[in-house]
């Protein structure tokens, strides 16, 4: 691992694992790990310095949460440990003079846990990290679910993320409106008093009385259900937002999805294309009805790979993620994995 440069490794489970990070290239690395729920987790390792010369060990101990466990006092952990050497740069590796790396994929066969080199690539370096936003973090409009009992909250359960998650959008299409934004000009009047459909209001940055009525209409409007105390939204009504617009806003709306709640590259693309081409926030699904943040930043980079196998190719590698407002009041908002299996848009 060179100096300078961002690596992301795919862990063996989805979820946030414990990582412990030992050796003496532990005090030359920045680390975080990137959490999923549905696909494997990412832990994403910067080289922020190094010293000329010298190769220094760095070792990267995950520890899982216990998993298919038939009871508590049969789970057990699950580890791995992740070895590296850090660099100051390519022509620190003894008798290495290209810029190019060679890295040989490592196979268990799990009998005799003996390794061997199954495919050879030779990988360029990642690009730099292209990243796209619509708005700023400034601009965001930190909502939450209410609990349930907590007015208008009437139902046994949360209020749910897809009523939020439109809640924040709608908002913050209002606040851009109510600022000068030429795209939502004409938009006034998504949020009004009180959260009702009286005379216009700008949608605070904040929960108050009035967010909690859009909230809870919206929240109603998309059909969430109550689920061992969560409030799910299945995708196929989260289109049912657009039934707040009337009487309000000309506002357009669309939603796409997976049935199966399985990650799609065009379904990536809405969101992406919401942030970059109209600079509007967009809805994603991060877990199968599980969770619907608001994605409002984009960022992508690539790798030219050349693999070998009886013949040899060129590939080229993206890493893509997003960041999102999870719907926490401004808690836990950052980066995400940009595999989604939902995307919602709003347009004016």
């Amino acid at each position: 691992m060179f100096k300078g440069q961002s690596y992301d490794i795919s862990l063996l489970y989805p979820g946030n694992p414990t990582v412990q990070m030992t050796g003496e290239g532990a005090a030359y690395i920045d680390w975080t790990v990137i959490a999923t729920d549905s696909v494997p987790s990412i832990l994403r390792i910067f080289v922020r310095d190094a010293v000329p010369g010298k190769e220094l060990a760095l070792t990267a101990q995950v520890t899982y949460p216990a998993i298919n466990a038939v009871s508590a006092a049969s789970a057990q952990a699950q580890q791995e440990s992740i070895k590296f050497a850090v660099l100051d740069s390519v022509n620190s590796v003894p008798g290495e003079t290209s810029a190019a790396q060679i890295f040989l994929p490592i196979v268990n066969n799990g009998a005799t846990n003996v390794a061997a080199a199954a495919v050879q690539a030779i990988n360029g370096a990642w690009s730099d990290w292209n990243y796209f936003w619509a708005g700023t973090h400034g601009a965001q409009r930190l909502y939450s679910q209410m609990e349930a009992g907590s007015a208008p909250n009437t139902s046994g359960c949360w209020s749910g993320c897809g009523g939020t998650a439109w809640a924040m959008l709608f908002g913050w299409a209002d606040n851009q409106a109510a600022t000068g934004n030429s795209y939502w000009a004409g938009r006034h009047g998504l949020y009004r008093q009180n959260g009702g459909k009286g005379n216009d209001a700008v949608a605070p940055s904040t929960m108050d009385t009035g967010v909690r009525n859009m909230t809870w209409e919206i929240r109603n409007d998309v059909g969430t259900f109550c689920a061992f105390g969560s409030g799910p939204t299945t995708p196929w009504d989260m289109d049912g937002a657009s039934d707040y617009f009337n009487g309000r806003t000309g506002t357009r709306l669309s939603t796409h999805y997976n049935v199966l709640g399985i990650s799609e590259g065009r379904l990536r693309e809405y969101a992406r294309d919401s942030i970059i081409d109209r600079n509007t926030p967009a809805v994603i699904g991060t877990g199968w009805l599980t969770h619907y943040p608001l994605a409002y930043g984009y960022a992508w980079r690539s790798r030219t790979v050349r693999k070998c196998f009886i013949f040899c190719w060129n590939e080229t590698e993206y890493n893509r993620s997003f960041y999102v407002n999870q719907g926490w009041g401004g808690s836990g908002n950052g980066w995400v994995s940009a595999g989604t299996w939902f995307a919602g848009e709003i347009r004016p």
